[in-house]
């Protein structure tokens, strides 16, 4: 009984039925209010780009210390020492000049143009947020004139892209605004903060570089006398011992690690400064620094005899041992001050800029919203959803019947 009266009650609704009444509440209402919504109401965007690369110029004075000092005093051992002098002479090299090609990365600037950072500097007077939350942009696509700053960025992010090409290694900016005038306005300023971002860790890079080469030079001081007065102390040692080859070695491996060292810290330097403590990375590079001081302290007591254990000069305890440190110590003092010198001028001569080969554009029209495309896109996602109710009501249908 109650069957026959279900399928008496359902007989009055043929699927034809609720296929029509979901296609007008599924599909030709979402239709509509589209249509409405993008041929009469919706804003407007248009389009600003500009294209630019990242360029740094340093003049790369030469540093040649190793001849020099190996010509000195003529000796075998100091010849050996020159030669791992003029090493370092060449790490040094990289140190003061080879740091340029960091800069001239794109991606230093495309991750600066999606950072908080820049919004925020954008929106110090409240200028990012009237281009953004005028009256004159339809309602939902305004942004809210109380948002936060998470919900500005999160926004920025809707509307700005920059993208590398990895094949030229240029950085494309697009600003998506509501008028033309502010699409190109954003993106002019946009480009004043990035260039003022490259300059400012340009001159940073500058100060931890000759801060870095000044502590060397305090180091290379300190070892220099503690090798002077060991030296003196033991001046009544007589025996004499030749340990060149593992002196050599020795010398070698700890100007290695020096030098890997100050590149590591220079890194580290620059990557806290773009992005903070949390900076990808930055973990890695501390256990760098941290592998890399425990190697040198163990490089530095097998070279002086600090350490427990088998050592170089330990082992022999002897004038000449003390006079080769000595004589290491002036020359790393010697390279290490010329360093310096070399820094100091190079940072004069060092620059980074942004070439802009493309200035940002004024769109003389626009080309979103895409009406017809939007409006197609609405009714496909009706036209799945109406399928998928009548085929749901077709099965519960079947299922009565």
């Amino acid at each position: 009984m109650r069957l026959a009266a279900l399928r008496h009650q359902t007989g009055r609704f043929s699927l034809g039925k609720i296929g029509f009444a979901l296609a007008l509440v599924l599909v030709a209402l979402p239709v509509v209010l589209a249509t409405i919504y993008y041929v009469f109401l919706a804003s407007p965007v248009f389009t600003s780009e500009s294209r630019f690369v990242v360029r740094s110029t340093v003049e790369v004075l030469p540093l040649d210390l190793g001849s020099e000092i190996s010509g000195k005093d003529g000796g075998k051992s100091i010849g050996g020492l020159g030669g791992g002098l003029g090493n370092l002479a060449g790490a040094a090299d990289g140190l003061t000049g080879g740091s340029q090609t960091g800069m001239q990365d794109p991606f230093v600037v495309s991750s600066y143009m999606m950072s908080p950072e820049i919004t925020n500097l954008l929106d110090r007077d409240g200028w990012l947020r009237r281009q953004f939350s005028s009256t004159a942009i339809d309602y939902w696509s305004r942004l809210d004139e109380h948002a936060s700053q998470e919900e500005l960025f999160a926004y920025w992010r809707r509307h700005v892209t920059a993208a590398v090409d990895r094949r030229s290694n240029t950085l494309q900016l697009r600003v998506r605004a509501y008028s033309p005038e502010a699409a190109q306005e954003i993106a002019t300023r946009a480009l004043g903060l990035a260039e003022r971002m490259i300059a400012e860790i340009t001159r940073r890079q500058r100060e931890d570089t000759l801060a870095l080469a000044r502590a060397e030079v305090v180091g290379a001081e300190a070892r220099y006398e503690k090798s002077s007065l060991k030296l003196q102390q033991l001046r009544r040692t007589t025996r004499i011992v030749e340990p060149a080859q593992e002196t050599k070695a020795a010398v070698t491996t700890l100007l290695r690690l020096i030098y890997e060292r100050i590149r590591a810290r220079t890194e580290l330097l620059t990557l806290e400064r773009l992005a903070g403590n949390s900076a990808p990375g930055r973990a890695e590079l501390l256990a760098t620094i941290s592998g890399l001081d425990a190697q040198i302290k163990e490089a530095n007591g097998r070279l002086t005899g600090d350490s427990d254990g088998k050592s170089v000069l330990s082992a022999v305890a002897s004038l000449e041992e003390l006079e080769l440190e000595r004589r290491f110590a002036q020359g790393m003092l010697t390279v290490a001050a010329n360093v310096f010198d070399r820094a100091r001028r190079e940072a004069e001569h060092r620059s980074s800029f942004l070439l802009v080969y493309l200035e940002p554009t004024q769109p003389a029209e626009s080309r979103e919203p895409n009406i017809w495309a939007s409006i197609a896109f609405v009714a496909a996602l009706a036209g799945i959803a109406w399928l998928f109710c009548v085929t749901a009501a077709a099965i519960t249908l079947d299922q009565i019947d």
